[in-house]
C-alpha cells in the first residue's frame, strides 16, 4: 500500500488490501482492493458518497490490469465531443476483452458527464406523457413505434392524449425499448375522462 500512498497521496488506505479514492472532482468514491503479487486491482465500489454511506455495494467488479487504459475523465465539452470517436473505435468489442472494458468505461464516463452537464430537472408539471412526447419529438421515436410497443394504435393514442394510464408492463416495455428510466414514467398524472 506504500506504492498507492506515494502515487495517490490523497488515497485513504482502508486496510492492508483496500484503498478509497475521490474521483470526478470528489463527486464520487472508488473503493479498490489490490493484489500486488498478480498486479491487479479490483474495483469494489464506484458511486456517490451518499450511496457508499448507505452501505452501497458494487453491482459488478471491475478488474484493473497492469496495462492501464489510456482513458481520462471527461472534464469539458471538448473532451465530450472527442469521446464518441473513441467509443466508435471500440464499438462491437467482445465483452470482457480489453477493448470491451474500455468501451464500458468510456460509455460510463460520457453518461456521468452528460448527467452533470445537462441535468434533467423535473418539476411537478412534467409527467410521463410529456416524457413520451419528448422522446417522440427529440429522439426520433414515432407514435407508430409506441403503438407497436403497446399493442395497438388506439392504445398509444389514448396514452398520448392522457385518456389511459400507463401500466407497469407498458412502462417496462417502453423503458427497455427506448432506454427511458422507469422513474420518469411511474409518476402519477391526471387522466382526462371522455365527455
Amino acid at each position: 500500500m506504500d506504492d498507492v500512498r506515494r502515487t495517490v497521496p490523497k488515497a485513504k488506505v482502508l486496510n492492508g488490501e483496500r484503498a478509497g479514492f475521490e474521483v470526478a472532482g470528489g463527486d464520487f468514491r472508488l473503493i479498490a482492493a489490490f493484489d500486488f503479487r498478480r498486479r491487479v486491482a479490483f474495483g469494489k465500489f464506484v458511486g456517490t458518497h451518499a450511496e457508499y454511506d448507505r452501505g452501497g455495494r458494487a453491482d459488478r467488479v471491475a478488474i484493473l490490469r497492469s496495462d492501464p487504459m489510456d482513458i481520462r475523465p471527461i472534464r469539458n465539452d471538448a473532451d465530450h465531443r472527442a469521446a464518441p470517436v473513441e467509443i466508435d473505435r471500440r464499438w462491437g468489442a467482445p465483452v470482457g476483452s480489453a477493448e470491451g472494458d474500455e468501451l464500458e468505461v468510456l460509455v460510463a464516463l460520457v453518461g456521468l458527464y452528460e448527467e452533470r452537464r445537462w441535468p434533467i430537472l423535473i418539476d411537478g408539471s412534467f409527467d410521463p406523457v410529456d416524457v413520451l412526447q419528448y422522446a417522440i419529438d427529440e429522439f426520433g421515436h414515432t407514435q407508430a413505434e409506441l403503438a407497436e410497443l403497446l399493442g395497438s394504435r388506439s392504445r398509444a393514442s389514448e396514452i398520448l392524449s392522457r385518456r389511459r394510464a400507463l401500466t407497469v408492463e407498458m412502462i417496462h416495455r417502453i423503458g427497455e425499448a427506448w432506454k427511458i428510466p422507469a422513474d420518469l414514467l411511474v409518476r402519477p398524472y391526471a387522466i382526462r375522462r371522455a365527455a
